[in-house]
């Protein structure tokens, strides 16, 4: 088993993006020296013909650029109240939607120049997964998009979804249906999932990174001990860390040079651990999508008119 990404990474979303943008967002990509990109892919949206067009272009630059690209298979699920508690109003159950999910694997591993996968995000939030987080149904996921996804490039590599949290301490309360923080991980490996994946991702989240009054110290040791305790759990097995960020709006300790710095130290720490590290995100979510508390579209280094935030003008001071 390989790592098959490396380095500093970055979420992004090019979704509605013209080709000006696309270069602007790529200009800025390479200002931050980023080795690789997690490229959102949005499963509704497989069939429109001009959002393919335009994630082909930005790939094709991606890739000029020789920046490594993952493809993230996912749906886009902003975070407001109804969506991050009662998302099955909106959304179709992950495991009821199969068809229309494995129709939009085929679509993307055919047109795209991608040979990295993340399938689904944050499978075991009821956010994501629009029902009950279930191990099982998210192993029959993997199962079947390897299937397709090797029938037409048996080179490419698939990675387990990233899990919020580290499969052993609660982000936020346990409260299943809302979330499955605890062993989520576990079952899917008991279950056999590691026959289709060649890296297993994750998302060192604590509830701090959302509201907080600690200090960037606090957060260097907090997150480091989250990482070190599943990787010592896991100690065969390759981790991405595909997911992290810290949101400025409530954190009242911390300012943006103090965000950077505990960026640049976990990427190290990262580094150390072999260990790929993607920051989220590279631009903040239009307002209009997300609940008006900021608490998930706030962390970006650029605001989504693609102005530059502080925290990236301190990230690459």
């Amino acid at each position: 088993m390989i790592n098959i990404i490396s380095g500093f990474g970055i979420d992004v979303d090019f979704k509605d993006r013209s080709l000006e943008e696309i270069d602007k967002i790529i200009y800025y990509l390479e200002k931050l020296e980023v080795r690789w990109v997690r490229l959102n892919l949005d499963i509704n949206r497989a069939d429109d013909v001009n959002y393919l067009e335009l994630i082909k272009s930005a790939i094709d630059k991606l890739i000029n650029k020789n920046i490594v690209i993952l493809g993230l298979v996912t749906e886009y699920v902003p975070a407001n109240f109804t969506n991050i508690f009662f998302s099955n109003f909106k959304f179709k159950a992950v495991n009821n939607n199969m068809i229309k999910i494995l129709s939009a694997v085929k679509t993307f591993a055919l047109k795209l120049k991608i040979s990295h996968w993340e399938i689904w995000n944050e499978q075991n939030m009821h956010r994501f997964w629009h029902q009950t987080p279930d191990p099982a149904q998210y192993v029959n996921l993997v199962s079947k998009s390897f299937e397709i996804i090797k029938s037409i490039n048996p080179g490419s590599n698939i990675i387990f979804g990233g899990i919020n949290g580290n499969d052993i301490e609660p982000v936020f309360l346990n409260i299943k249906p809302f979330s499955y923080y605890r062993d989520f991980l576990k079952l899917s490996i008991k279950l056999g999932v590691s026959k289709f994946v060649n890296s297993i991702a994750f998302h060192p989240y604590h509830s701090a990174c959302y509201f907080s009054f600690n200090d960037k110290n606090w957060f260097r040791t907090k997150i480091k001990n989250s990482i070190e305790k599943l990787v010592k759990k896991y100690p065969t097995k390759k981790f991405v860390i595909s997911e992290f960020g810290i949101n400025p709006s409530f954190n009242f300790k911390l300012t943006n040079k103090d965000i950077s710095e505990i960026y640049k130290d976990l990427l190290d720490y990262a580094n150390s651990l072999d260990i790929p590290f993607c920051l989220y995100n590279l631009i903040d979510d239009p307002d209009s999508n997300y609940s008006r508390l900021k608490l998930d579209n706030n962390f970006g280094f650029l605001d989504n008119n693609l102005n530059e935030k502080e925290i990236y003008k301190n990230f690459v001071a």
